[in-house]
């Protein structure tokens, strides 16, 4: 049986460069091989009969060049769809489905506040419905991938939710050579309903109970950990400090996939982290 693909899920109108050298990397590093999707907002209105597609497959080609060097397309010889007049978020899951994918690697604006809310998130919709591990590059990143000296941070609770993300972060840093630090933050006490609906007071002290709950969880899932920090605070206000603090290279979490109504209330601490 073959290795499960890659899938990019690229926007050639958008700076899609640094999302693209992280697939491609990623795929020649696990021998796995990529495709790369790209959603038309609309019909074309005239359409070859011979091969709808091929002016658009060949735009993706030209980008993957620009992003990665003259002739890298066809060494990578990825597997290009295209689709049209569907939305991102859902082409790329509708694909992932299909080809069930290793990995969803896609890139990602940050946006916040009313341009969050006017544009939506592609990729905060894919990290909640993907049937696979999502990849969120930035488009703005300054580290494109873990290293020696770019550790992977691993985010953990103390739900079923954090070993898959140890999994997850600990293959991916492995491929990379890279530490791995784990990370659990103990929120204010209250914290769960919104920080802005309950206010509490951050815990100054890690209870015994907490450190055991911790080291079992890691244990279980049967990681190495170079590090392991416990830190009182905000998750993801504590995620970013680490991660600028040890310069990470790579964020790993799980993320629980709420929706409606408990989205609405409770929020995402991943997306949240996601957009800092």
């Amino acid at each position: 049986m073959s290795a499960a693909p890659l899938l990019a899920a690229l926007d050639i109108a958008d700076d899609a460069s640094r999302a693209l050298v992280t697939a491609a990397d990623y795929a020649e590093r696990t021998g796995r091989d990529l495709h790369i999707l790209n959603v038309r907002a609309s019909m074309p209105t005239y359409v070859p009969k011979t091969d709808p597609d091929a002016g658009f497959r060949a735009m993706v080609e030209v980008k993957v060049d620009q992003a990665l060097g003259p002739g890298a397309c066809v060494q990578l010889q990825p597997t290009i769809h295209v689709v049209h007049g569907d939305a991102p978020a859902h082409a790329t899951i509708s694909l992932a489905d299909e080809i069930a994918p290793a990995l969803v690697v896609l890139g990602t604006h940050g946006r916040r506040g009313y341009q969050r809310f006017a544009h939506g998130s592609v990729a905060e919709e894919v990290i909640r419905k993907a049937p696979c591990a999502v990849l969120a590059v930035p488009n703005g990143a300054e580290r494109l991938t873990p290293s020696p000296a770019r550790p992977v941070q691993i985010q953990i609770d103390l739900s079923d939710h954090s070993a898959a993300a140890l999994r997850a972060g600990a293959e991916f840093a492995a491929r990379y050579d890279a530490p791995v630090i784990v990370l659990h933050s103990v929120p204010p006490s209250g914290f769960g309903a919104g920080r802005y609906v309950i206010s509490g007071r951050v815990q100054s002290s890690i209870s015994e109970a907490t450190r055991s709950a911790v080291g079992l969880r890691i244990a279980d899932s049967g990681i190495d950990a170079d590090e392991v920090l416990i830190e009182p605070g905000f998750p993801d206000e504590v995620i970013d400090r680490i991660a600028e603090e040890r310069q990470v290279g790579c964020i790993a979490m799980g993320t629980h996939g709420r929706r409606g109504i408990e989205y609405a209330v409770v929020g995402s601490i991943t997306e949240s982290v996601m957009r800092r």
